[in-house]
């Protein structure tokens, strides 16, 4: 489709956060002659949940020549996965699945969002791309590679033409709203309620001393820690030395909420590793988010782009938001690129990558939907999740770390993969309804604690890693298996006894 049109701007951002910032700056570096403009409506960026960075979007961010910016957030320390089965009666008796962060290219960050959106705005800024702030779209008059927008801004109100309008507005999705975007119904249903608090305690369930550990990037504390429980799951992120991000997310299949505060409150108090780590401490707004997992049946159109959360979201768990923005936002600049090379959009590409996209999203809820019907069982979530943590190195990071091109592609099923999928979803339900109906709990693998032993390791050692997480993962598996075909063996043989 050709275009034009004599605009004020080649690209206006609606929304000032990481993801327009993010890709600003991309483009301005790309294309140092584009006229754009980012509209803000916050003077000040508020508390944010919080972000862990994934191995992705550590990948792109460490490539993004930041480092003084992501220098100013605490490293994540990895992943931990606490599990405290129903007839677990005390602290004693908690098992945990653990993924230490080692260092190397993919080492991430905890970012404190409000002030890692103010510096890289700033940074934006400072390449010539305009930012108006505070300010309010009052009006949108969306057209094919020619959209005017009016704003209010510094008592004034101002109207502009833009070639591109890019919606970053988050969940607020302003660009869907306006034009009637319908929304893809995804496989999974859950709902989220979040806090911050200040003057918290540190976790006090260590790890058992491991080498795993002692090799990682920062101490256990300032790992991303889950809490799992039957349908639903707390996290706790570090911010800084005074601030963490405590939440919840549920499933609403598994569990109903009415009054979002309350049962916060409720499930806060009646858990002791929490209640100790929030002893003390004073917490601010909570925040309730009632359906969490969303993507847009269209992505863009004529001279429009829906970017991050304004785009899609899948689940907090793995922390695959900001990854998402990074991979389109890498595919995004090469189509823009294109774009105002010949003032023509290459339509074949640009379904392609829609179709791409959308594909990621379902895919990913389709996994992360398996997460919270396993995550009442210890050694069922751990060796679900050591198989997902199998296919994301093999497939998606250890490729874009040799080849940087590749960061681009989120993961997604192929015909072998969907198949292996559905086998193994079919046989870990199995599993677990049978264990929910006898009442019984994990028994199957080491306890107390199972890593995941991801790295990214130098040498010949980077290209037998995937044999080794897949190894990690198969014989854990048939460890459960046969714990299972023993009990069934035992039950049969008592039944003609």
């Amino acid at each position: 489709m050709n275009s034009s049109h004599t605009s004020d701007y080649d690209i206006i951002f609606l929304g000032g956060g990481i993801s327009a910032s993010l890709f600003a700056i991309s483009l301005g570096r790309k294309i140092p002659e584009l006229k754009m403009m980012i509209v803000e409506e916050k003077a000040v960026f508020p508390h944010k949940v919080g972000e862990s960075l994934s191995d992705i979007a550590a990948l792109f961010l460490n490539r993004f020549e930041i480092d003084e910016l992501l220098d100013k957030h605490i490293p994540k320390a990895g992943l931990r996965f606490l599990f405290q089965e129903p007839r677990a009666d005390n602290k004693s008796n908690i098992q945990e699945f653990s993924s230490p962060s080692l260092p190397g290219v993919a080492s991430g960050r905890h970012l404190r969002r409000d002030s890692f959106d103010e510096d890289l705005l700033e940074e934006a800024a400072s390449l010539g791309i305009e930012v108006m702030r505070p300010a309010s779209v009052t009006g949108i008059e969306v057209h094919p590679f020619s959209s005017r927008i009016q704003l209010a801004y510094e008592g004034s109100n101002h109207s502009f033409q833009s070639t591109w309008v890019v919606d970053v507005t988050g969940r607020r999705q302003f660009l869907s709203h306006q034009m009637d975007w319908k929304q893809e119904e995804l496989p999974i249903r859950t709902g989220a309620i979040i806090a911050h608090f200040h003057s918290t305690q540190e976790v006090k369930h260590d790890p058992p001393p491991s080498r795993q550990w002692t090799r990682a990037i920062a101490p256990p504390s300032q790992a991303t820690i889950h809490f799992l429980k039957k349908g639903c799951w707390w996290y706790h992120i570090s911010l800084d030395d005074h601030t963490s991000s405590i939440g919840l997310v549920y499933h609403q299949e598994q569990i109903k909420v009415e009054d979002p505060a309350q049962f916060f409150e409720q499930l806060l108090q009646s858990d002791a590793q929490l209640q100790a780590i929030t002893a003390g401490a004073s917490r601010g707004m909570i925040r309730h988010l009632p359906q969490l997992a969303f993507v847009g049946q269209q992505l863009y159109d004529e001279g429009i782009i829906l970017l991050g959360d304004a785009c899609g979201f899948v689940d907090p768990m793995f922390s695959p938001g900001l990854e998402f923005t990074c991979q389109q936002i890498s595919w995004l600049t090469d189509l823009l690129t294109a774009y105002f090379s010949s003032r023509q959009m290459n339509s074949k590409r640009w379904r392609r990558y829609e179709k791409t996209f959308r594909q990621a999203y379902l895919d990913r809820a389709r996994q992360f939907d398996m997460n919270y019907r396993l995550m009442f069982s210890y050694d069922l979530f751990s060796n679900w999740a050591q198989m997902g943590i199998f296919a994301y190195f093999t497939f998606s990071v250890l490729p874009a770390v040799k080849f940087p091109r590749l960061i681009r592609y989120p993961l997604r099923f192929n015909l072998f993969s969907r198949m292996a999928f559905r086998f193994f979803r079919w046989r870990y339900l199995s599993i677990a309804q049978k264990r929910m109906s006898d009442g019984r709990v994990s028994s199957s693998l080491p306890q107390p604690v199972v890593y995941s032993y991801v790295s990214v390791p130098q040498g010949i050692g980077f290209y037998f890693k995937p044999l080794h997480l897949a190894w990690n993962w198969l014989i854990n598996y048939l460890r459960i298996e046969w714990t299972e075909l023993l009990r069934f063996v035992k039950t049969k043989k008592g039944s003609l006894d």
